[in-house]
Parts: structure tokens; C-alpha cells; sequence
């Protein structure tokens, strides 16, 4: 994923607060792309499914994302397997 994508996602994800689920699946996220969608995701206050399953090598760069769904109340689903 580019970083313009990824302020882009943010930016939606912050105007549309009513997103239940995001699949990131095999998004190639690197850690610029990691803050802009966390930073969106800290305003997406209805998110329940968050998919970033097959994104090697992100396992160390996700505690931005998972420190921000703190703030998603109805948070109920995150994947994050085969990230290493």
C-alpha cells in the first residue's frame, strides 16, 4: 500500500465513523501506511472486524493500530495471524 492510500483510508476512516469492517488482508503495509490507518481508526467508533491477516514482517508495527482500537468500543474481531 502507497502512503497516499494509506492517508486517504485515514481520512475516510476518521469522516466515516459508522465502519464495522476493515480488510486489510495482504496489504503490503509498511510503518508511514501503519500510522495513517491507525490514526483513522482511533475516530472509527462503530469498527467490529479488523482484518491484517498475510502482511509479513508487520507484527512489530502494529501496536499503533492495536493501541488505537482502544478507542473502538465495539471492537469485537481482529486478525492478525500469519504476520511474521
Amino acid at each position: 500500500m502507497r502512503l497516499d492510500d494509506a492517508k486517504a483510508l485515514g481520512k475516510v476512516l476518521a469522516g466515516f465513523r459508522q465502519v464495522r469492517e476493515l480488510n486489510l488482508e495482504s496489504a503490503g503495509l509498511g510503518t508511514e501506511t501503519t500510522k495513517e490507518i491507525a490514526d483513522g481508526l482511533m475516530r472509527a467508533k462503530q469498527l467490529e472486524i479488523l482484518k491484517l491477516k498475510n502482511n509479513p514482517g508487520m507484527a512489530s508495527k502494529v501496536s499503533a493500530i492495536i493501541y488505537n482500537l482502544a478507542f473502538s468500543p465495539k471492537i469485537r474481531y481482529i486478525d492478525i495471524s500469519e504476520m511474521n
